[in-house]
């Protein structure tokens, strides 16, 4: 069987097209309502959008299951020829959520799940302005083990490929809302959030449920 290579990111200028059709198509909706002419225009973007939707299943998984669910349920309503204010608002939240994914897609790239342990490594070095040495007491191995995964071609277990992905997740999303020196200061500050714990805590842990309220925290220091 022939090895099929994972889908190439989606450039930030196809991104920025398919944002800009997605809302010139919402506002089309809020305007005029279902006109029969929203199936051609959802036609021409669908390819485009089908293709992040394959990127992001390898390289963002986290959003790839709400963009397939806001792709089917638009693509049926678009092409059907029912009409009506129901439907109008049911096209208008999944186009909402088609550009929640299409921004949640772009900026979930930088650590994406195609990116490999070494690249987050030197990633969240280079973010964050810190030391390898640091990075390493970030991710609970020794300065010396780092340097095995970057400069040696070793490869880290299981267990610590996971929590250098967990970190590199958390840093990025933390980065939206804080500067590099205040993602460092939150790392390791106790949050009622999180039981009095801090985020490196939970980030160096096995606890089951760890991602899920890691993910909770980080969109309540995004989004209040």
């Amino acid at each position: 069987m022939l090895a099929v290579a994972p889908p190439h990111p989606v450039s930030e200028a196809e991104l920025a097209r398919l944002a800009d059709a997605a809302e010139a198509l919402m506002t089309g909706l809020q305007a005029e309502g279902v006109t029969g002419s929203e199936a051609r225009r959802w036609m021409e973007v669908e390819p485009g959008l089908g293709a992040v939707l394959d990127s992001a299943i390898a390289t963002v998984p986290s959003i790839a299951r709400r963009l397939a669910g806001a792709l089917q349920r638009l693509g049926w309503l678009l092409r059907s020829a029912a009409e009506g204010a129901q439907i109008e608002d049911a096209a208008i939240d999944d186009l909402e959520t088609l550009l929640e994914c299409l921004l949640a897609y772009s900026e979930g790239l930088p650590v994406g799940a195609d990116r490999s342990p070494d690249q987050l490594l030197d990633w969240l070095a280079g973010t964050l302005g810190l030391s390898q040495a640091t990075i390493a007491q970030m991710v609970g191995v020794s300065l010396r083990t780092m340097q095995r995964y970057l400069h040696a071609g070793a490869r880290p277990a299981p267990a610590e490929a996971a929590r250098i992905r967990r970190l590199a997740r958390v840093v990025n999303e933390a980065g939206f809302a804080l500067t590099p020196d205040g993602v460092v200061a939150w790392l390791a500050r106790p949050t009622p959030h999180l039981d009095g714990r801090a985020p490196l805590d939970l980030i160096r842990s096995q606890e089951e449920g760890a991602d899920a309220r890691l993910d909770r925290l980080t969109a309540t220091l995004r989004y209040g």
